[in-house]
């Protein structure tokens, strides 16, 4: 009977077998993320001990109660991840005990990874406001009890808190906010006091003694050096008699190196302390313990306390340091202290002879100063940088030559450094009020000319004066006639009385009897070069100046000769051209014209007329033939002006044939230049025509130009009617005493013609667009045809800010320039690689490579997303190019390298209990020092090459984080991040460190509530201030934590419905540029014309809201400082009120453009509105 039961039972367990689920727990896995995976979140706020997951489904189920351990994820989050089934339902237990849902419930429906917070399910990690309790009282266990206005929240004593160490305590409040908190400890205590009420909590908060702050709020860093024959000593602590930390005689310190340890005080933010190791005691019995805050530090009786970069000892390392590397032991004999090998010179302290080259490490002069490390030491200078004060001198030149101190600017403090002093000649080791020197170029002897500046300045002032080399090839290129070296620029603070500028020149150059060498100052506002009263002194020109600017040295004679005195110009201007020949063909003309020169000569004038001239031929002689039939093309005006059309017979009726020309025109414009040319040799039997057809002219806006051939002087048919006739109509009158001088005046003629007209509308004359010269003597070419010669976007007239007049003394000749604005022949004026049209988006100057000057080409900052309008956005002293070569941010203030260090140590030691909001090392240190075991810390910071600022030199492998260490630093980091979102620069620094060197966090950091309000911050917030590489350090980071929806990065992330093509990949160009390529697509409009621009964001409707997403597309001009944003809005305001004179371009009796609508009191029609 018993076998036969046993072999049912065993029947029965086989069946089971072959007909139960495939079991998950060999799918259960530490991540999440693989093929199949689904991801549980759970929110543990009863406290649990194990909390496990059981998974049941479609063909899968856990393979026996309780299920899966879940994984601690820190802040009372648990996870676990499984292959992901339809159907799959969860329940949690604390390892099978108490469980979610109850007993005899279904589990809770899982469908993608999911987030619990008690029955509720959510799709993401919901939001909630975290809060921190320190257990002052040492009560064990805390729970959290909240409620609000709205709604009451968990049963009394509340939800659990869960320990972060240290004493702290953290628990998030879900779907109650804001709450009032009250803590206990499941008993009696709770505070507030039975009957208070709770404290208000909007944001995550801190509690610590009754002290709420909304950041953690600082400990205390002990480090103590362990006096000889001690044992391990120990730390007392307390704030008052009745406030203390653990009972007599303290608590055990950590052993940091040597005969250093350490102990962080979490209770206070300022304590006593006192040291012991059972019989030895610091302070003596009945003394009070030693005030301590900050770090704090006791050697050899010794006591201070400051911040993490105070160096006790003076030997170059933070104390903080010292601890961690071994102070001043000298492990390998060469002279130089473990710490200060580690930290100052990089070296091994394990070796005397690092290289191997034979050289001792103490011996050896890396920066080649001409002091050895040993020196270095001693001296207190950097062994590894030539110039520690960055003074312009070396360590071993103030050493040895100077006898100036190398850790001191200034030796003297007067003002002016100790470079400056030995370059001017005045002793750097004896103070002065005033200086009286001769200063020398910062690159004197590195061109064609040597410049100095002789000035008597007070201290202050002789400490800015500053004279270099004025770089800017828009304004003073190589071709520019004339020129002799560099143009240079010579600033001071305040005001100068007298100077006197030195050029010495080659003295080859006085060789040539045409030189002639002057001085002048460039006038930037006016946009000329004015010389100056230049003295000659063999091969050095000198020139008196009461105030500073830039100069340049020029041979006058060249200058001069590149540009020329014209005897025709007019200021007036038109878009178009009409004109009417009217020629004498009378009997005289077989005389005084035989060869028919008045005919080529005209047809001449016609080849060069601007495109599009309407061009007529009236002949007359007894009568007048229109010899066109009306106005037409030059082809057809030059065959009519043929010479077999003209047989020189008859009389003369001039009056007769220039009123027939008038009734050639066409439309009563005032942007066409309506003109006659009339030749005739004598005198007219129709003057009485005369006034007639004046005041047709007039009416019909034409100018006559008179030429008279033979004949003239007082009382003549030319002075009395064709000068008269000229003069009337706003024309000019010439007289060409025979044919051959009618060359020269049809000449003027058409060069009149070419000044008055402006065929391409860009507000530059036809003339000028092929004959422009600007201020400095440089000949420009441009396309009087196309109003965008280099096809900028920017017609030529706007590049050209206007063109200036020179008259001689009666003003009857003049020199024309053109003011620039920027170059219209370039599409990058000034060589950046910012297009002109771009530049205004980026504040910077077309016309100045480098508008901040910190040494980067403006091209190059905006292409990284620095600030090209300033030199050290950060104010850390550095400017932007040696941010650049150093790989730093340039809007992260930077400490010096090893107090870097020292912050990162600090962080590692003490935790969240030294905090510096704003420093993303000292974050980096205590989420390090929270993953790293401190043993490997000091192997971290000693694998830290110098001068790497971005610590990408640190090593973690093979280093394993405790379960939730990981998440608890990734909390940190996310905290971080969100506390400085309009910061992201300092953002970026923290992921750069902590991808390199503790990437287990950054992988956690979707799990960080704050970094997950951070990253979908992103697209509300304009980061100017962040650059390409650290926007990739975000993006990387924000995609890697799943949360890469939150992200527009390039026109692949915007949600777009439809999409066309424009034929061109526009994201690769310049943002401008991008919005011309995408305006001229929707809206037809040719590049550069519309008014519309295209930003790169994404608007969406979202419940009837309109909801626009930034890109972190860094190009995108969506990216704008409030500086830029205004630029950019007065500009288009200064292009709104010149737009009626660009584009309608009328005129009105009074001068005033205007264009007017007819029919006014008619109700126009879209159509009709678009076409006006």
């Amino acid at each position: 009977m018993r076998g036969s039961r046993l072999s049912c039972v065993l029947c029965a367990l086989l069946s089971m077998f072959m007909v139960m689920p495939a079991s998950v727990a060999s799918a259960a896995t530490d991540g999440s993320g693989g093929s199949g995976e689904v991801t549980i979140h759970y929110y543990d706020s009863a406290g649990w001990a194990k909390p496990f997951a059981y998974m049941y489904g479609d063909g899968v189920r856990s393979a026996s109660w309780p299920g899966e351990r879940m994984t601690d994820d820190g802040d009372g989050w648990y996870s676990v991840t499984v292959n992901a089934p339809h159907g799959l339902r969860v329940l949690f237990s604390d390892n099978g005990k108490s469980q979610h849902p109850g007993a005899n419930q279904p589990g809770y429906e899982v469908n993608g990874e999911s987030w619990f917070v008690g029955s509720t399910r959510y799709d993401s990690m919901p939001e909630g406001v975290k809060v921190h309790f320190y257990d002052y009282a040492n009560w064990g266990k805390v729970r959290l009890y909240y409620y609000s206005e709205a709604a009451r929240g968990p049963t009394w004593p509340g939800e659990a808190m869960h320990a972060d160490g240290d004493g702290w305590y953290t628990a998030t409040i879900f779907g109650t906010q804001p709450a009032r908190v009250l803590f206990n400890d499941g008993g009696s205590r709770q505070t507030p006091a039975s009957g208070q009420e709770g404290h208000l909590v909007t944001a995550e908060a801190w509690c610590r003694n009754g002290v709420w702050t909304d950041t953690r709020p600082d400990g205390v860093l002990v480090m103590f050096h362990k006096p000889s024959g001690w044992g391990s000593p120990r730390i007392y602590y307390y704030a008052s008699d009745a406030d203390t930390g653990p009972a007599w005689p303290g608590t055990a310190m950590k052993h940091m190196a040597d005969d250093w340890y350490s102990y962080t005080i979490t209770k206070y933010a300022k304590a006593r302390v006192l040291f012991n190791d059972g019989g030895h005691q610091v302070p003596a019995r009945s003394a009070p313990g030693y005030e301590a805050s900050g770090v704090c530090r006791w050697d050899g009786g010794d006591w201070s306390c400051g911040d993490s970069t105070i160096d006790g000892d003076n030997d170059g390392v933070p104390d903080v340091l010292d601890m961690m590397l071994g102070g001043d032991s000298d492990t390998d004999g060469d002279g130089l202290p473990d710490a200060f090998e580690t930290i100052r010179t990089g070296t091994d302290h394990s070796c005397a002879d690092s290289d191997g080259d034979g050289v001792a490490d103490g011996d050896e002069d890396p920066d080649g100063d001409g002091l050895t490390n040993l020196n270095e030491r001693e001296i207190g200078t950097d062994p590894l940088a030539a110039d520690t004060d960055g003074d312009g001198l070396t360590d071993g030149e103030e050493t040895t030559r100077t006898h100036t101190d190398p850790l001191k600017s200034d030796t003297d403090g007067d003002g002016v450094d100790d470079r400056r002093e030995i370059q001017w000649g005045t002793d750097p080791l004896v103070p002065q009020e005033t200086f009286d020197v001769t200063a020398p170029a910062e690159d004197v002897g590195q061109g064609d000319v040597d410049v100095s500046v002789s000035v008597n300045l007070p201290a202050s002032q002789a400490a800015t004066l500053d004279v270099r080399r004025y770089d800017n090839p828009s304004y003073f290129p190589d071709d520019m006639p004339g020129l002799i070296g560099d143009a240079y620029e010579f600033t001071v603070d305040g005001q100068v009385g007298s100077a006197t500028l030195h050029f010495r020149f080659d003295e080859s150059l006085l060789s040539d009897s045409s030189f002639d060498p002057a001085i002048c100052w460039f006038n930037e506002k006016e946009q000329r070069l004015e010389e100056l009263d230049t003295t000659v002194t063999g091969n050095e020109a000198t020139a008196t100046v009461s105030h500073f600017s830039k100069y340049v040295l020029v041979n006058r004679t060249t200058f001069h000769d590149s540009f020329s005195w014209e005897d025709v110009w007019s200021d007036e201007q038109f878009n178009a051209v009409q004109t009417v020949f009217v020629i004498d063909d009378s009997g005289s003309m077989w005389s005084n014209d035989r060869g028919k020169k008045r005919l080529s000569v005209a047809r001449d004038l016609v080849e060069r007329f601007p495109e599009n001239t309407r061009t007529g031929v009236v002949r007359f002689a007894d009568g007048a033939t229109d010899l066109t039939g009306g106005l037409t093309d030059a082809q057809t005006a030059k065959n009519a002006l043929a010479d077999a059309n003209f047989c020189d017979s008859g009389g003369t009726s001039m009056y007769l044939a220039v009123q027939q020309a008038l009734n050639m025109f066409q439309g009563d414009d005032d942007t066409t230049l309506r003109n006659i040319i009339v030749l005739s040799d004598g005198e007219t039997s129709d003057t009485r025509l005369h006034d007639s057809v004046v005041a047709e002219a007039s009416k019909r806006k034409v100018k006559i130009n008179a030429v008279g051939l033979g004949g003239g002087g007082p009382g003549s048919y030319f002075e009395r009617w064709m000068k008269v006739l000229a003069s009337q109509t706003g024309g000019e009158s010439y007289l060409a005493q025979d044919a051959d001088a009618l060359a020269g005046i049809y000449e003027n003629i058409g060069k009149l013609i070419d000044i008055e007209t402006d065929s391409d509308g860009d507000g530059i004359a036809d003339w000028y667009e092929d004959h422009l010269v600007l201020f400095n003597g440089v000949s420009l070419k441009l396309d009087k045809n196309n109003p965008d010669t280099d096809g900028d976007g920017i017609p030529d007239g706007e590049e050209i800010d206007r063109l200036d007049y020179r008259y001689n003394a009666d003003r009857t000749k003049v020199i024309v320039t053109g003011r620039l604005i920027t170059n219209p022949i370039l599409v990058d004026s000034d060589g950046d690689g910012i297009a002109d049209a771009d530049e205004s988006d980026s504040m910077t100057d077309p016309m100045n490579p480098d508008t901040d000057g910190d040494g980067l080409n403006d091209g190059d900052e905006v292409r990284r997303n620095f600030d090209p309008t300033s030199p050290d956005p950060d104010g850390d002293g550095r400017r932007d190019d040696r941010e650049l070569a150093d790989d730093t941010s340039p809007y992260v203030y930077d400490k010096a390298w090893y107090e870097q260090f020292a912050c990162f140590v600090v962080g590692a030691l003490a935790g969240d209990f030294i905090t510096d909001d704003d420093d993303p090392v000292t974050l980096a240190g205590q989420i390090i020092g929270g993953v790293i075991p401190t043993s490997d810390v000091r192997d971290v910071i000693a694998n830290v090459k110098h001068g790497d600022y971005a610590f990408a030199a640190i090593s973690a492998a093979g280093i394993v984080p405790a379960a939730g260490d990981a998440a608890k630093g990734a909390a940190k980091a996310g905290r971080f991040i969100l506390r400085n979102i309009d910061d992201p620069a300092k953002a970026a620094r923290l992921l750069v460190i902590l991808e390199e060197s503790c990437p287990s966090v950054v992988a956690k950091l979707g799990g960080s509530d704050g970094f997950v309000k951070a990253a979908a911050s992103f697209s509300q917030t304009g980061h100017a201030r962040l650059t390409k590489k650290e926007k990739q350090h975000l993006v990387k980071a924000v995609k890697k934590a799943g949360l890469a929806k939150h992200l527009v990065t390039s026109g692949k992330d915007l949600p777009i419905a439809a999409t066309i093509d424009t034929g061109k990949n526009v994201w690769n160009e310049r943002w401008l540029k991008r919005g011309d390529i995408i305006d001229e697509c929707l809206n037809g409009h040719s590049t550069g014309r519309g008014l519309g621009r295209t930003f790169p964001v994404a608007d969406r409707l979202e419940n009837r809201v309109l909801v626009s997403t930034k890109s972190l597309d860094l190009d995108a001009r969506s990216y704008q400082t409030p500086g830029r944003l205004r630029s950019r809005l007065n500009k288009y305001v200064k292009d709104l009120k010149g737009f009626e004179d660009k584009y309608l371009n009328k005129v009105d009796s009074e001068g005033h453009r205007y264009r007017k609508i007819g029919n006014v009191d008619k109700r126009l029609s879209e159509k009709d509105y678009d076409s006006k």
